[in-house]
């Protein structure tokens, strides 16, 4: 075969794990989502100088750096798009018949034989199992960043590719009883998707609620609460995402001289929100409705609850 791939990987013997290169450079970059038509892929710039070729998986998004070029031609065995770099924010080309078709040994044989396989993530899973090379630890996988590498307020993450998080998040919303303006306080949540179903996740959430500032009389109220989650993740691969939490919580009352505590809190919440990422962090922000079951002055009753909450995933 005139052209053929030949692999040599060694890790470095005292540090296996020890990265070799470190993150890519700022530069151009052109997104192909998953279910984009065309699996290979190449790229040349306004000489015909081949930058880079692809064979992707069409399940998989597929982000490719560039360097730096007033015009790219991205083609597929068919089909071709010219690019200008102002383009590449818009997102993945429209590809086009080709007027020229590649003939020739060489190309036969990529087309047939280097290229027959996606050189993707379950590629490199065997390659390196056969080879007993020391893997990469994918447990905290990077997300893929806006379209074309414009930078954007709010970057999509990858739907399907996030692992188990968890997250610290700041909430602010109805103060309990109705006694003060607001309440807000910290969170931390637990995440993880589903082993059957990777739309949905299962979790748990414990949060804390304070009224800032004292209401009539000196009181302050303090909401604990933990519940179970479970959500649905990343539908129709948009970032949204809901959930419903059931759960147990403390509501206590102190003012001079005074406490009382409800410690049989019964809660439950519905959310809906969009996560993404800002300035490079993954973020989660939600709307939240719920309702406590509460026993307060001798009186049992259901408190409403709603706010929205803001979390950095980690």
């Amino acid at each position: 075969m005139p052209a053929r791939l030949s692999v040599n990987a060694f890790a470095p013997t005292a540090q296996p794990r020890r990265p070799l290169v470190g993150p890519a450079p700022e530069g151009p970059s052109v997104t192909f989502p998953a279910g984009f038509e065309y699996a290979r892929l190449s790229v040349e710039d306004a000489d015909g100088q081949r930058l880079v070729d692809v064979r992707r998986s069409q399940q998989q998004w597929t982000q490719i750096l560039l360097p730096l070029r007033d015009v790219y031609w991205v083609r597929a065995p068919n089909a071709e798009a010219r690019v200008t770099l102002a383009q590449l924010s818009s997102g993945a080309p429209e590809l086009r018949p080709r007027e020229l078709q590649e003939r020739g040994p060489a190309e036969e044989a990529l087309r047939r034989g280097l290229f027959a396989v996606p050189l993707d993530r379950s590629f490199y899973d065997e390659y390196v199992a056969a080879v007993g090379l020391v893997p990469v630890d994918f447990s905290h996988p990077f997300q893929p960043p806006v379209v074309g590498g414009a930078h954007a307020p709010l970057a999509v993450a990858a739907p399907s590719d996030w692992t188990s998080k968890l997250e610290l998040g700041l909430g602010a919303g109805r103060s309990p009883l109705g006694l003060a303006k607001f309440a807000t306080g910290p969170s931390l949540s637990w995440r993880t998707p589903s082993s059957s179903l990777h739309l949905l996740y299962y979790g748990v959430r414990g949060a804390y609620g304070v009224t800032p500032l004292a209401a009539r009389d000196g009181i302050r109220l303090h909401r604990f609460t933990v519940e179970g989650l479970l959500g649905l993740q990343a539908p129709a691969s948009t970032p949204l995402f809901a959930e419903v939490g059931l759960g147990w919580g403390l509501l206590g009352l102190t003012a001079p001289g005074f406490r009382q505590a409800d410690p049989a809190l019964l809660t439950g919440h519905v959310a809906a929100g969009v996560t993404g990422r800002l300035g490079g962090m993954p973020l989660r922000l939600s709307a939240q409705v719920g309702m406590d079951r509460v026993t307060a002055n001798g009186q049992t009753g259901m408190d409403p609850q709603y706010g929205l909450e803001v979390s950095l995933r980690r």
